[in-house]
């Protein structure tokens, strides 16, 4: 009788152990579906529009949960393989899990979307500005500027000229004002930046073409502490649409005009920032003397050409390298399409850019890349806006570009990118 109980009891335990198996084996999760690969652009424009996203599942599910970058919307196809998204001002990832019977069976697919197509032009925003025109940009750091310039406004006609300055913040996409350049507000100055600060200075003021009107003062502006400092006037004459860059730890300003009607400038100066003084040098080497040309710097040297002459209207297409070591220029390849004046340039770390311009009665939206390794250029994609007296500057292989006018009456406020590479 003992041995039954004890065999009795045995059996219990083990039939109770079975019952537990069972009970857990069916608490036991299935194991992941298979979600696949998330496919689509992973560049898009600020704001883009009707951008396709696709889940190559290899599992049929019920449901597939999207989830997009702030200020994203998805548009359609939320709970399909298939979504549409418009995209607003942050970039991110795309992703996307699979749902049976209202649970989550696979683990989440992303993909990481930026902001910045390469060779395209996508519009980010207006100028925090307004309609601006014959202004200057410069860049330091991960910031862009734009200051001076004019805007038509009025029934009249009537130009207002400016003097506030604007920061751009490119991986915010937001302009905010800054401290306004500190004295007379004018349009078509220079500028350059060394060593993190930048320099801005002549220029014109008013209307009337009085000789007054021209403008030789020269500032220093420091972001850190947003404070302006004025330094030594620009020697020579008084002048508007001249050109300038910078070299290493010295800036250059040449060129440019001093009353209406009269012959351009064609003097050059070196300016030093450590000790503030300006010195001559040579003369650019060139067949007529020249307002609003395009400059840039790539390295240890200096790039110049275009613009017009304007006694005679004639219109200029030839191109200059300028040495500092040597005070030398060299001519070079000349630009290959129609010659013109006041076009936006720009420079990458080994690249010269010139945009858009006026010539000829035309109004210009070509884009052009010099290479001056291999002294050509080749065509790049046009802006599909024409315009001159633009302006911007060049960021983390980003250029950025915008305002300027289609005419005197015709002034712009937008804003662009071209991603570079």
């Amino acid at each position: 009788m003992v041995y039954k109980a004890a065999h009795t009891k045995i059996k219990g335990v083990y039939y109770l152990f079975l019952l537990v198996v069972v009970f857990l084996l069916s608490c036991k999760k299935p194991s992941p579906v298979k979600i696949g690969t998330v496919n689509g652009a992973t560049a898009v424009c600020l704001g883009e529009d009707s951008v396709v996203y696709t889940l190559n599942a290899t599992e049929a599910v019920d449901y597939v949960l999207w989830t997009v970058p702030k200020e994203a919307e998805i548009t359609s196809g939320q709970g399909t393989g298939t979504i549409t998204v418009k995209f607003g001002r942050v970039p991110g990832n795309i992703c996307a899990i699979l749902y049976n019977d209202g649970e989550p069976v696979s683990e989440s697919a992303c993909l990481n979307v930026s902001f910045g197509v390469v060779g395209e032009w996508c519009r980010e925003s207006n100028f925090g500005g307004g309609e601006r025109s014959r202004a200057v940009a410069f860049a330091i750091g991960s910031k862009g500027y734009i200051t001076t310039g004019y805007s038509k406004a009025g029934e009249n006609g009537s130009s207002f000229f400016f003097n506030d300055l604007w920061e751009y913040d490119t991986e915010t996409f937001a302009w905010r004002q800054r401290a306004d350049f500190p004295d007379t507000p004018r349009i078509a100055a220079v500028s350059f930046v060394i060593g993190g600060k930048a320099y801005v200075g002549t220029g014109y003021k008013g209307t009337g073409g009085s000789f007054d009107n021209f403008l030789n003062d020269f500032w220093e502006y420091n972001s850190v502490d947003n404070k302006w400092t004025q330094k030594q006037n620009v020697p020579g004459t008084p002048r508007q649409y001249a050109f300038a860059f910078s070299i290493g730890n010295k800036g250059y300003i040449g060129s440019g005009q001093f009353g209406l009607g009269q012959d351009a400038l064609n003097d050059f100066y070196e300016y030093n920032p450590v000790t503030d003084v300006w010195v001559q040098k040579n003369n650019i080497p060139l067949p007529l003397p020249r307002i609003a040309p395009a400059a840039f710097s790539i390295g240890n040297k200096g790039y110049v050409g275009l613009g017009q002459n304007p006694v005679t209207a004639v219109f200029l297409n030839d191109f200059y390298e300028y040495d500092p070591g040597t005070d030398t220029w060299v001519p070079k390849a000349a630009f290959p399409d129609a010659a013109r004046y006041s076009a936006a340039v720009f420079a990458s770390s080994t690249k010269g850019y010139v945009l858009g311009g006026f010539g000829n009665s035309t109004v210009y939206d070509d884009f052009w890349e010099y290479d001056p390794l291999a002294n050509n250029w080749d065509s790049l994609p046009d802006m599909n806006r024409a315009r001159g007296n633009s302006v911007g500057f060049t960021i983390n292989d980003k250029i950025y570009f915008g305002i300027g006018n289609v005419s005197a009456s015709e002034v712009l406020n937008d804003w662009w990118v071209y991603t570079l590479n």
